[in-house]
């Protein structure tokens, strides 16, 4: 302990000797290693943590994938004959998410609520933190069981959650009682999407009734042992065949298509090859600079060297010496480059924000980014000791004392000053293309007109099942906006453009010479055209004279009429 000791002191004089070469080094390392451990919370927040769930491996996402290859949900029917008939599976759950408001005594929120089976917490492994949670069988209508952070963030920890009752919908007119609070990590089985509320399948089917062919319910499915990926998707197809051919399936022609819940870790970092490719050229050129940093104070030392060899000391104790005096400096460096780390984890939210509270990435500071930070420091040290230590060890006592300069630091500076540029060069070349990416992007003209002043108010009036209330609802609400001061236009739609939903209603359609088939669709208000500014490339948009007696229209999509009317007028 005492050689170390005596050791650190040496360093920390020498490195107080020269603080602008220690301050810039510090800088360089700090700024690599925090910009590497926040890059790497990125990616294990998206790619390498596993889901709070019992065996991940033995997990897949099930949907079904279309004639068109577009992959879509299941529906009811079809999770049923899965749950029933599959020998592949030891369990298949459903989850469906909504977003109908829960009357709080602080007023209404609207918390994501996830329809799921009452096999669900079974299936996953996930137990409760307080209380329990539904299991398979005693999923009973109007129970639900409470995220951690919504109990947390919401309800204000409170104790007595147990039995507490919550009121659903837009008048409160589902009376919800909870039954437990899930485990802390869990936030359900999507990536970002927070869950806050569970809710087993009969609470809402039986208030919304969905149409058999309404597909919308995301599976997951637990493999048996010893079941392999393709058998279980060979199996999983023969069950949607047959629905097909008893017209039970909401469409022509699905098939099943399995995604591993949890892939091999060589999978996943091929997916992340750029943040991995900007690791490692992070640490290359930390290392280089530390480096041509260190080459620099050797030959600035290069007379103090020679006196210490010629008092004795030996180069065993100068190579110590010297792994020392970096190690301290990436001691230092680490420190500071976590709090560089830790503030750009902290503002990850506003970097990654959607607009919608529920979006949360997992990206934080851990053991596990620790551990990378402590595995990076110490490649960079390595990395950045291993020339100059070689160049100190070349040190004789009578150059060294006359102050003669070596050759070698000055080739190892040039081949570093070299592989530093090209790595730069490099860097701005991707840079350049990627900003002329962006560019050629911004220069395309959207669908709606991007010079308008628009303010999107969302809703959820829980329309699913129920087409004809909505033009109704969202008329009047539309009446009432149109009547404060400084609006133009008012326009509704159940899915508004650039809104992030993915989803829509879904219809049948038969057309001469196909298969029946489903599409999404959207339904909008007669002046939604002209408030957005979208453009309608043939026809006309929707009038007021468009009701509900009038012969029925619809307006089309550019892809649509290429597929179903090739070479003919869709009008």
């Amino acid at each position: 302990m005492a050689p170390l000791l005596r050791d650190l002191r040496m360093a920390w004089r020498a490195l107080a000797r020269r603080p602008g070469v220690t301050v810039l080094a510090i800088a360089s390392l700090a700024i690599a290693i925090g910009l590497s451990t926040a890059a790497f919370s990125v990616l294990d927040a998206f790619e390498l943590r596993d889901l709070p769930v019992s065996d991940p491996t033995r997990l897949a996402y099930l949907r079904a994938l279309t004639p068109e290859q577009r992959m879509d949900d299941m529906s009811w029917p079809e999770y049923q004959a899965l749950v029933t008939k599959a020998r592949s599976f030891s369990g298949v759950i459903a989850e469906d998410r909504e977003s109908p408001p829960v009357r709080l005594p602080d007023g209404d929120d609207f918390p994501i609520t996830g329809n799921v089976s009452d096999n669900y917490f079974d299936v996953l492994g996930v137990r409760a933190a307080r209380g329990d949670v539904f299991h398979a069988g005693h999923g009973q209508p109007g129970t639900v069981v409470i995220g951690y952070r919504y109990w947390k963030d919401r309800l204000g920890s409170d104790t007595d959650i147990i039995g507490r009752i919550l009121p659903l919908g837009p008048f409160g007119q589902v009376m919800l009682r909870v039954v437990g609070v899930a485990a802390p990590r869990f936030t359900g089985t999507i990536r970002g999407i927070v869950v806050d509320l569970f809710v087993p399948p009969q609470t809402f089917l039986s208030y919304t009734r969905p149409s058999a062919r309404y597909s919308s319910y995301e599976l997951t499915a637990r493999l048996r042992p010893g079941v392999t990926f393709t058998a279980a998707r060979a199996e999983a197809d023969a069950i949607l065949r047959q629905l097909d051919k008893d017209s039970l399936a909401p469409a022509h022609g699905r098939k099943s298509a399995l995604e591993p819940f949890a892939e091999s870790l060589v999978g996943k970092l091929q997916t992340s090859a750029v943040v991995l490719g900007m690791i490692v050229l992070l640490i290359v050129i930390a290392a280089a600079n530390l480096a041509n940093l260190r080459l620099v104070d050797n030959e600035a030392r290069r007379h103090e060297t020679g006196i210490r060899l010629a008092l004795g000391a030996g180069r065993a104790a100068l190579a110590r010496q010297h792994l020392t005096e970096t190690l301290l400096l990436g001691g230092a460096a680490s420190l500071l480059g976590l709090l560089i780390a830790g503030w750009l984890v902290a503002a990850a939210p506003a970097l990654f924000y959607y607009g919608r509270r529920y979006i949360d990435y997992g990206i934080r500071l851990d053991a596990r980014t620790f551990a990378f930070s402590s595995a990076v420091l110490l490649a960079v040290a390595l990395i950045g000791a291993l020339i100059p230590l070689t160049d100190a060890w070349r040190h004789r006592v009578m150059p060294s004392l006359q102050g003669a300069r070596a050759t070698h630091p000055t080739r190892w500076l040039a081949a570093l000053v070299v592989v530093q540029m090209a790595v730069v060069t490099a860097v701005a070349c991707s840079a350049g293309l990627f900003w002329r990416s962006l560019e050629k992007i911004s220069a395309i003209r959207p669908a709606m007109d991007p010079d308008r002043s628009m303010l999107l108010i969302q809703g959820n009036f829980m329309f699913r099942g129920r087409v004809e209330a909505v033009p109704a609802h969202a008329g009047a609400l539309a009446e009432s906006l149109a009547r404060v001061p400084g609006v133009r236009q008012v326009a509704w739609a159940r899915r508004a453009m650039l809104s992030g939903s993915g989803g829509g209603a879904h219809v049948d359609v038969e057309m001469p010479g196909q298969p029946k088939f489903a599409i999404n669709y959207n339904q909008v208000s007669p002046n939604y055209f002209a408030a957005t500014g979208a453009r309608i490339l043939r026809g006309r948009a929707f009038r007021d004279s468009d009701s509900a007696e009038a012969t029925p229209v619809v307006l089309v999509s550019a892809s649509f009429a290429r597929r179903f009317f090739p070479g003919r007028d869709p009008l």
